[in-house]
């Protein structure tokens, strides 16, 4: 048991140095497009409501990475029996841990930078937000409020990558 428990520790913590290392580079691919793409006269980064999802993706990146590298530090404590009581503990309750939150903010992470991109449906608050018509019309097919895609506002100016 005890040896299954180990590699399934060293298991984990490979998955979430892996996971971690991928959420940097969708937050640096993200803030980097932002700097690149104009939508609506002026580029991604200066937009406030997309800086504000870059700056949820940039604390969740360093979440996971500051999870990550404490999980680390017990496991590396651990091997060499360093380790105290308390810590084997923390060790056995934050590698199940570490995996699940691994899998969930990967993927929302993932799905936050392919809209930053453009690449997917941002969804109904964040279109009608960036529209500013929030809370009038319908919703149309990822192009606005207003029901009509092909004179939607944020298509003309080329504000959505539909795809």
């Amino acid at each position: 048991m005890a040896t299954i428990s180990t590699i399934l520790n060293v298991t984990r913590t490979y998955a979430g140095v892996s996971s971690a290392a991928g959420m940097r580079r969708a937050v640096a691919i993200a803030r980097d497009y932002a700097t690149r793409r104009q939508a609506f006269g002026d580029k991604l980064s200066r937009k406030p409501l997309h800086v504000a999802t870059l700056a949820a993706m940039e604390l969740d990146a360093r979440a996971a990475a500051v999870l990550t590298f404490y999980v680390v530090r017990l496991l590396g404590r651990s091997e060499v029996n360093k380790a105290t009581r308390e810590e084997s503990t923390m060790l056995r309750l934050l590698t199940p841990l570490l995996k699940v939150r691994r899998a969930g903010s990967k993927r929302s992470l993932g799905d936050r930078r392919a809209n930053c991109e453009g690449a997917s449906w941002l969804g109904p608050p964040l279109a009608a937000a960036v529209h500013g018509q929030a809370g009038r019309g319908q919703l149309c097919r990822g192009h606005g409020v207003h029901g009509r895609p092909r004179t939607c506002p944020a298509r003309r100016a080329g504000a959505f990558l539909v795809g």
